[in-house]
């Protein structure tokens, strides 16, 4: 039998008074148009992140990856593999504000990313959104030593005798050595903290007579309780220990000058305490008396006994 014209019209008919009416549903989710923009198509899939160690040179496994959304709400965590890899179980279209947090013990860092478009080609081969993340492994075991203007080298535990010296004030030299090749350092920012995850050159006068003692040569100086701190951010690439073949890029070497003054003091009941501090703030320090709800220690404190 042949279909006539009022045969369409009435199988049409059916259709639209079953869907209008939901007698029936369309499923048209497995259809999404695609849009080309300037940069890119725009998709809608998941995500896959490579997590990288940026100075090390490897992939990074067993990582902790949390997906969170412009708000800060937390939509998703996950575990890279041996290949440094994890998909998302959402999927996000592209142009997405998202915040990730990875991290795997004391290496953490944060990212605002948004989600990428895909070249015409890739949307084809490709079933996920490539997103690779650069990482780093810190240096825990980083070593201080200070040196005076007249070269004398001093260890954590000695006394600086001023009175001996035959000085009122002293320049101090102090100098960071990180431990081993690969180790480094990427600043971000917390947004659910609100703070800056820097490294931080944290020095402390305390005891009895501290207020009589002033260092310079800090970017900062301020007073808790009967301690007075004094802060100094150092660079990224001063905490990385990072080459190519036999070249360093970076040395992991960083060196401050300061000027101890003691002139109005007299005894022997003040420590000056000098630490470094990854994830820091010294705002965050100033106003809530911790380095950081995240601080992680890069060295052992370094301690010198003032006697004038």
């Amino acid at each position: 039998m042949k279909l006539k014209l009022w045969h369409l019209l009435l199988i049409f008919f059916i259709v639209w008074f079953a869907v209008s009416y939901g007698l029936i549903s369309i499923n048209w989710s497995g259809w999404q148009p695609q849009t080309t923009t300037e940069e890119g198509v725009v998709v809608t899939r998941s995500i896959q992140f490579t997590v990288y160690d940026k100075y090390g040179g490897a992939a990074v496994a067993s990582a902790s990856i949390s997906v969170y959304d412009e708000n800060l709400y937390q939509l998703e965590t996950l575990t890279t593999d041996s290949n440094g890899q994890a998909t998302t179980n959402k999927a996000y279209t592209s142009g997405t504000k998202l915040f990730v947090l990875v991290t795997k013990s004391n290496d953490k860092a944060w990212y605002e990313i948004v989600v990428p478009t895909m070249n015409p080609a890739d949307v084809e081969a490709m079933t996920t959104i490539p997103m690779t993340l650069e990482f780093f492994s810190l240096d825990t075991s980083m070593t201080i030593k200070v040196i005076d203007q007249e070269g004398n080298v001093y260890s954590s535990g000695d006394t600086l005798n001023l009175t001996n010296l035959g000085l009122d004030k002293i320049t101090l030299t102090i100098n960071g050595y990180v431990s081993a090749d690969g180790k480094g350092f990427i600043s971000s920012y917390d947004p659910l903290n609100d703070i800056d995850w820097n490294v931080i050159l944290y020095a402390s006068l305390s005891g009895t007579g501290y207020e009589l003692i002033s260092i310079t040569g800090f970017d900062r100086g301020y007073e808790k309780g009967t301690t007075m701190y004094y802060a100094e951010k150092l660079e990224d690439t001063e905490v990385t220990k990072y080459k190519q073949g036999n070249q360093y890029v970076y040395d992991g070497v960083w060196s401050r000058t300061v000027t101890l003054d003691a002139t109005g003091y007299s005894g022997s009941t003040v420590t000056l305490t000098i630490i470094v501090y990854a994830y820091s703030d010294p705002d965050y320090h100033f106003t809530y008396g911790s380095y950081g709800p995240d601080a992680v220690a890069m060295c052992s404190s370094f301690t010198l006994t003032i006697e004038h």
